[in-house]
């Protein structure tokens, strides 16, 4: 009879172990009448706390060690997310697409982007809080209704009578410009009605063989594709040429077309002899960068690269390694 009892704690104790989750061990002696046996005694594990807004449609994970988190703001211009202690606090503002966001004494940082929303992450911290802010940021996941991640959904956009198509995403309006004679663009981004304009502001350009030649016949002064990177005299306007692939170069330039602009280029030699030249431009410019600078184009181009204006390149690198010809 001692055996069978015996038998039954050890087989409750080892369901214990399997359905229990934990690091560290500790041992405990059970005494039976005339048997010992040694119980696994397991630590609950500490899990990671997700802040999930549904809200907005994003989530973000905080690392253990700031223990059980609290909300104490939820308002779109200021979520206020702090650790356990009340020691650490990660502040977030929220603003539609790509709008900047609200005006604020806190530099901005962009974390992410959902369908609808854009998320920054106030404040400028130490080296190694901004480095754990960093870490947590990188765990931006956006979500549906349900709680579900949702990929960056492409729409793709298809010219057969040129012979080329790219995938953009589903959240950019785009305008096809009246065709004139020798040029096609695509203005695409998300269109603003009050300012009539797109942001991020990405331009599509293809030029037919002789449509510089057009131009002169009509006595017209005009713009013709180029690859900056292989001219001398804008050398001090452009840098990081790259080589992204065969026949397309991506540099960061300015240029002096009317206003000042700064942006990424990728200048493409197409495998067509009727239309040899097409280009990418993605504007890097904010209204506030305008108002910033008395040259805001040099200025920009000398300055380090916003977390904002870098995920918009990664935008772009994507838009232009989908592209092809027929």
């Amino acid at each position: 009879m001692k055996k069978l009892v015996v038998a039954g704690m050890i087989g409750i104790l080892a369901i214990t172990g399997f359905s229990g989750c934990g690091q560290k061990k500790a041992a405990e002696e059970i005494q039976t009448e005339d048997t010992t046996v040694e119980q696994t005694v397991r630590e609950p594990v500490q899990e990671p706390y997700v802040y999930r807004s549904m809200d907005y449609g994003f989530e973000l994970t905080f690392p253990i060690s700031w223990g059980q988190i609290s909300i104490n703001n939820e308002a779109a211009d200021n979520i206020v997310i702090a650790s356990e202690d009340g020691k650490k606090e990660l502040k977030l503002s929220v603003t539609p697409g790509d709008d900047a966001a609200s005006e604020t004494d806190e530099p901005l940082t962009m974390i992410g982007e959902t369908t609808k929303y854009t998320v920054y992450r106030k404040g400028n911290f130490d080296e190694k809080f901004e480095e754990e802010l960093k870490k947590i940021s990188e765990t931006f996941r956006a979500i549906d209704e349900d709680g579900n991640a949702v990929g960056e959904e492409l729409r793709r956009y298809t010219n057969d009578e040129i012979g080329f198509k790219f995938e953009y995403p589903t959240k950019y309006d785009i305008k096809i410009y009246d065709e004139e004679e020798g040029i096609f663009r695509i203005h695409m981004g998300k269109y603003d009605e009050q300012k009539d304009s797109f942001i991020p502001g990405i331009l599509f350009t293809i030029e037919r063989a002789d449509y510089f030649a057009l131009l002169l016949e009509k006595e017209q002064a005009g713009f013709t594709l180029r690859n900056a990177c292989d001219e001398a005299d804008l050398v001090e306007y452009v840098k990081d040429c790259t080589e992204m692939k065969e026949g397309i170069t991506s540099y960061l330039e300015v240029t002096k077309m009317g206003d000042v602009g700064f942006q990424k280029t990728y200048f493409i030699k197409t495998p067509s002899e009727e239309w040899p030249s097409a280009a990418f431009a993605l504007n890097l410019f904010t209204e506030e960068d305008y108002e910033m600078y008395e040259d805001p184009g040099k200025a920009m181009l000398n300055a380090p690269l916003s977390d904002s204006q870098k995920k918009r390149i990664e935008t772009m690198d994507a838009i232009v390694e989908s592209l092809t010809f027929n």
